[in-house]
């Protein structure tokens, strides 16, 4: 008797928070920072990322879609601390994810996604850079020889992500995403995200 009292009292408690999820908002929108990296050693920095996601089929399935922005500049000493801007990397990004939830509690909440990827890109890098050093120490005869490349790229990604509930309404997740684009490198990201359900 008390076994069967027992697995019924986990049976209730299970059911009770499996109904729970049906009450939960369904939308929800979400502000991040992400660590983003792209092909270059100096190409790293905050990648900033706003996200509206819309949850269907009692939480099984979550579609989202996201923007967000990413820029480099660098500026480099050639002598004398005569600094010249040096190469400058633009992102600005959108995804649409189609994820599924393998694992789903009352608090907690998994995703696993992928889905279409369109960044725009500009890109000013330096092949070259020449210059006349004169005996006082200044910099004169700068020549730069460099590449410019303003385009938009399509590609796809993959996306994981846990998400806590601190309270009904507010969301604290964490991501790892990866996203390709034809003749470019994978490019890398991991971040943190505060949502709000709506």
């Amino acid at each position: 008797m008390k076994i069967f009292l027992f697995l019924l009292l986990i049976l209730s408690v299970c059911a009770n928070g499996q109904s729970i999820l049906p009450d939960k908002p369904k939308n929800s929108v979400s502000f991040g920072v992400n660590y983003l990296k792209l092909d270059a050693p100096d190409a790293t920095g905050p990648h900033f990322q706003f996200a509206y996601t819309r949850f269907i089929t009692a939480y099984k399935l979550a579609v989202s879609i996201s923007s967000g922005y990413f820029e480099s500049n660098n500026r480099i000493n050639i002598a004398n601390d005569y600094y010249v801007n040096s190469n400058f990397r633009r992102r600005i990004t959108g995804d649409l994810t189609v994820a599924f939830t393998p694992i789903r509690t009352a608090k907690n909440l998994v995703t696993i996604g992928l889905g279409p990827s369109l960044w725009h890109r500009t890109d000013k890098t330096y092949q070259r850079i020449d210059y006349t050093l004169t005996p006082d120490g200044e910099v004169t005869n700068l020549l730069v020889d460099g590449n410019y490349v303003k385009k938009i790229d399509a590609g796809f990604h993959a996306k994981a992500t846990y998400s806590h509930t601190v309270t009904r309404r507010l969301v604290a997740s964490g991501q790892v995403a990866l996203t390709r684009f034809k003749e470019l490198s994978v490019i890398p990201m991991i971040g943190i995200n505060i949502g709000y359900k709506l």
